[in-house]
This record gives structure tokens, C-alpha cells and sequence, in this order.
């Protein structure tokens, strides 16, 4: 028969497992909610493992569409007002 003590530990490790669960649980879908996000909004995700990816990925995106606008194209006028009406 297992003491006291050794029930305690046993009981905290598996809360301690399930705790990990959740957590990684919660990172799988707050990593697919962006991801998704992305691909909606005309981002691709890159390689996206982590969520940390997915935002450095983000980053990178938004920071090249950002210098495009800022440097209009020289496809004339209509492209550029295009450009602008699908962002």
C-alpha cells in the first residue's frame, strides 16, 4: 500500500501532466486560429511551427507590404489604386 506522501506526489505529477496538456493544447490552437488568420488575409505562414514563427513570418509580410505601398509600382495609377483596394 503506497503511503500518503507517495499518493500526493503521484496525484500532483499527473496535474502537473495534465497541465502540460492544456498548455500545449491551447498553443495548437492559438497556432491554427493564426495561421488561419493568415491564409485569409493573403499570408502565407512559411514554415509556421510555433506561434512565434507565425508572427515573425507575419512581421516580415506586413513590413514588405507596407514598403510596397509606400514605393508605388510603376504600373500606373489604376494598378497601384488596386493594389490598395484588396488591402
Amino acid at each position: 500500500m503506497i503511503g500518503a506522501k507517495a499518493a500526493s506526489e503521484v496525484h500532483l505529477q499527473r496535474k502537473v501532466i495534465e497541465l502540460a496538456q492544456e498548455v500545449e493544447r491551447l498553443r495548437f490552437n492559438g497556432r491554427e486560429a493564426i495561421a488561419a488568420w493568415m491564409f485569409k488575409n493573403g499570408y502565407a505562414t512559411g514554415p509556421g511551427d510555433t506561434i512565434e514563427d507565425l508572427l515573425i513570418e507575419l512581421e516580415g509580410q506586413a513590413k514588405d507590404r507596407g514598403a510596397n505601398r509606400a514605393f508605388p509600382s510603376t504600373n500606373g495609377p489604376s494598378e497601384d489604386k488596386r493594389r490598395w483596394d484588396q488591402h
